[in-house]
C-alpha cells in the first residue's frame, strides 16, 4: 500500500486541477491510501519540522512524513512552504507540482509584486530581543537564517532570497517535479533532477447532465477568468463591442474580480471585498450594456455547477501571445468541452495544438479572425451543436481525470521502485486509453 499525503497552496483552481482532482481518482486506485489537507480551513502555521499543524485531525509536519510513503505539495510563493518542502524533502519522496512561468511573470500580473518583493533585498542582522526570539527561532527552523556571535553578542543573521530562487531550492531537494505543459518541463529542467508532464484534466463527474440552453432568443457568449486575465481581454474587447452594436439577439456574459481583506479560511461571502471590472470594457460601454450580464466569482468548490447555470452558447479564451501565457495549459478548452460549449480560442500553441480549426473549436489570431469566427458560430446553431459535441468526445478520451491520475500513479510506482505496473498506467503513460 504507497501512502500518499497532499498539501495544497490555496483554495483555488490550482489546487482544484492539480491536487483535489487528481487525489481524488488516485485514492480509488488499487495500491494506493491518499490524505490531503482539507479543501477549506485555515492555512498550516509551521512552526519547524516537529511544530504543529492547526488543522485538525493531521498532525504536524513531521507526523505526514512519518506515517506516509510520499508527499506531494504544489508551489508557493511562500518562504515557509518551501522551508517545509525542502526539510520533507530530506526524509521522505517529495513531488512538487507546478503549473505556471515565475520565471516570466509580467508587470501587468496582479502577481508580479508579490513575486518579486524580495528581489535584490539584503542579508541582514537583527538584534536578539525577549520578544522576539521566539519568532528568530522559528524562522531558524525554516532556514530562513542562523544566529551568529560578533564581538560577544549574538544576532539573528536573517537570509533574504528572491521567492523564485526558494522555489528553485525546494524543486532541486524533490524527488520529483511535475508539470502541466512540454514549455514549463523545458523551462524548468535546470532545476529538477527528475521532470515529468501530468496534463490538467477535468473531473467529469463535476458535469453529470448537460446545462441547460435558455429558450429566450438570446445567444450568449461566455468569458470568465480571474482579474490576471484582464489583459488578454484587452485586445478583444472592441470585437465584443461590435458584435453587440451588430447583433440584438447576442448576450455577454463575464465575471467581476475583487481584491479583499481576509482572515484565513474565510468564506468568499465573509470577505470584505472591492469589486474589479476590466478597464477597458468601462471605455468601450460594455460594462453598462443593457445586454451584458456580470457575474460574481464563487468558490472554486462551486465553480463548475456556476459555470453550467451560465447557459453559454459560445465560450471565449482569448490569450494575449507572450512569453509567460505560452507555457499556459489548455484548462479553458477543457471546461468548455465538458460543457459540449463549443469555444474561441486564441491561435497560440496552449489551444491550436489540441484545436483543429472549424471541428472540434475555433482559433483565432487577430481581430478581424475573431469577429468572423464570432459571426460564424452566431449565424449557425448546428455547427454550434457538432463543435461542443466534438470537443467534449475529443476530451473525454484524453484529458478525462482518471486517465491523468493513472499517469500521476505510475510515475509514484516508479519513483518508489514498485513494480509490476498494471496495463492500464502503461498506456496511461503513453497517452492512450484501453477500451472497455
Amino acid at each position: 500500500m504507497i501512502k500518499v499525503f497532499a498539501y495544497h497552496n490555496g483554495f483555488n483552481g490550482v489546487s482544484m486541477y492539480r491536487v483535489w482532482q487528481p487525489m481524488k481518482y488516485l485514492s480509488k486506485m488499487e495500491g494506493f491510501k491518499v490524505k490531503q489537507l482539507p479543501e477549506r480551513s485555515e492555512r498550516v502555521i509551521w512552526q519547524g519540522l516537529e511544530g504543529p499543524c492547526n488543522i485538525p485531525t493531521i498532525g504536524s509536519h513531521a507526523e505526514i512524513v512519518e506515517n506516509n510513503d510520499v508527499i506531494f505539495s504544489n508551489f508557493a510563493n511562500s518562504m515557509q512552504n518551501s522551508a517545509r518542502l525542502w526539510a520533507q524533502a530530506q526524509l521522505k519522496p517529495l513531488i512538487i507540482d507546478i503549473d505556471d512561468d515565475i520565471e516570466n511573470i509580467e508587470e501587468i500580473n496582479p502577481n508580479y509584486k508579490a513575486w518579486h518583493q524580495d528581489d535584490g533585498a539584503q542579508d541582514k542582522l537583527v538584534d536578539i530581543t525577549p520578544e522576539n526570539e521566539e519568532d528568530l527561532k522559528r524562522m531558524a527552523a525554516q532556514n530562513r537564517g542562523n544566529f551568529v556571535e560578533l564581538s560577544g553578542v549574538w544576532y539573528f543573521h536573517e537570509h533574504r532570497i528572491p521567492l523564485k530562487e526558494n522555489v528553485y531550492r525546494a524543486m532541486e531537494k524533490a524527488a520529483l517535479v511535475t508539470v502541466s505543459t512540454e514549455r514549463l518541463k523545458k523551462l524548468y529542467k535546470p532545476h529538477a533532477q527528475n521532470i515529468v508532464v501530468i496534463p490538467n484534466g477535468i473531473d467529469f463527474d463535476n458535469f453529470p447532465v448537460l446545462p441547460e440552453r435558455k429558450n429566450d432568443g438570446f445567444i450568449r457568449l461566455g468569458l470568465f477568468g480571474s482579474n490576471t486575465h484582464y489583459w488578454d481581454w484587452k485586445e478583444l474587447a472592441p470585437v465584443l463591442k461590435k458584435i453587440l452594436d451588430d447583433f440584438p439577439n447576442v448576450k455577454l456574459c463575464f465575471n467581476s474580480w475583487f481584491t479583499a481583506v481576509s482572515k484565513p479560511g474565510q468564506s468568499l461571502e465573509e470577505m470584505e471585498k472591492r469589486v474589479i471590472l476590466p478597464e477597458i470594457f468601462e471605455k468601450l460601454g460594455i460594462n453598462g450594456h443593457e445586454r451584458v450580464e456580470i457575474h460574481e466569482p464563487v468558490e472554486i468548490g462551486d465553480y463548475f455547477e456556476w459555470l453550467s447555470r451560465k447557459s453559454i452558447d459560445i465560450g471565449l479564451a482569448p490569450l494575449r501571445d507572450s512569453i509567460f501565457n505560452r507555457a499556459k495549459s489548455n484548462i479553458k478548452y477543457l471546461e468548455w468541452a465538458a460543457l459540449r460549449t463549443p469555444v474561441i480560442a486564441q491561435d497560440i500553441e496552449v489551444y491550436n495544438e489540441d484545436i483543429k480549426h472549424g471541428f472540434n473549436g475555433m482559433l483565432a489570431g487577430s481581430k478581424q479572425e475573431w469577429h468572423q469566427c464570432l459571426v460564424e458560430l452566431i449565424r449557425n446553431e448546428k455547427l454550434r451543436h457538432d463543435m461542443g459535441q466534438r470537443a467534449y468526445l475529443d476530451a473525454k478520451s484524453r484529458y478525462d481525470m482518471p486517465i491523468i491520475a493513472r499517469k500521476l500513479a505510475g510515475e509514484i510506482k516508479k519513483l518508489l521502485g514498485v513494480e509490476n505496473e498494471s496495463i492500464e498506467d502503461r498506456a496511461a503513460g503513453l497517452g492512450l486509453v484501453l477500451a472497455k
